[in-house]
C-alpha cells in the first residue's frame, strides 16, 4: 500500500519540523544551519497556510515521512501567481517517488488557486533532486554558482520554474484579493 497523501494540519509541525531539521543537519538540500523549531514552522504554517498549499505524506501507520509546501517568492505586487516549491522526504522514503506524488499534488492545487508560475531551488549537484524536478516537468532556468557556504564547501543552486497554462498563461486570477494590476495599499 502506496503513503497517502493529504492536506497538512497543525497536528504534523513537529513531524514536518524533523523532517525538515534531518535535511539541514545532514546535508546541503536546506539551505539552513541551525536547526528549525516547532514553534516558527507553525508561525509559518499558520501564516502562509491560506493563500500557499502544504501538503503531508503519511504511512501505512499514520506518521508523516514527507511533506511538500509553497511559499511566497517576492514580496512586490506583479509576483503574486508565482511562488517557491519544496518537498523534503525523511530518510526512509527517499527513492521510492514519494516526492514526486507529493509534488504533483502541490502543484494541482496551486494551479487550482489561480497560480502560474512555481520555482525550486536545488542545490547542485544532488542528481536525486535534480531527477526529481525534471520529472515533474519543471525546466531549468538559471544557476548561481557559489551561493551558500555549508559543510565547509561553496555550493551552488540551480533553479527550476514550472509554468501552468502553458507557456503564455491568460490574464491572472487574483489570489490576493486584488485585481490584476491592482497596486498595494
Amino acid at each position: 500500500m502506496q503513503p497517502s497523501i493529504r492536506p497538512a494540519t497543525e497536528s504534523d509541525i513537529a513531524r514536518i519540523t524533523a523532517i525538515t531539521n534531518d535535511a539541514i543537519e545532514r546535508s546541503t538540500a536546506h539551505f539552513a544551519t541551525d536547526p528549525d523549531d516547532p514553534a516558527s514552522v507553525l508561525a509559518s504554517f499558520r501564516a502562509d497556510r491560506d493563500r500557499y498549499p502544504w501538503f503531508v505524506a503519511e504511512d501505512q501507520a499514520g506518521c508523516v515521512i514527507g511533506f511538500s509546501r509553497a511559499a511566497r517568492w517576492k514580496s512586490r505586487g506583479a509576483y503574486d501567481w508565482t511562488c517557491e516549491s519544496a518537498v523534503y522526504l525523511s530518510p526512509e522514503a527517499r527513492g521510492k517517488g514519494l516526492g514526486q506524488r507529493l509534488y504533483e499534488r502541490l502543484f494541482e492545487e496551486l494551479e487550482r488557486r489561480g497560480f502560474r508560475c512555481v520555482l525550486a531551488g536545488v542545490t547542485i549537484p544532488n542528481p536525486p533532486s535534480e531527477r526529481l524536478h525534471e520529472a515533474v516537468g519543471m525546466r531549468v532556468v538559471g544557476e548561481f554558482p557559489a551561493v551558500g557556504f555549508k559543510q565547509g564547501k561553496w555550493l551552488a543552486v540551480r533553479y527550476y520554474c514550472l509554468n501552468f497554462g502553458g507557456e503564455a498563461p491568460p490574464a491572472p486570477i487574483s489570489v490576493t484579493g486584488r485585481s490584476a494590476g491592482e497596486g498595494r495599499r
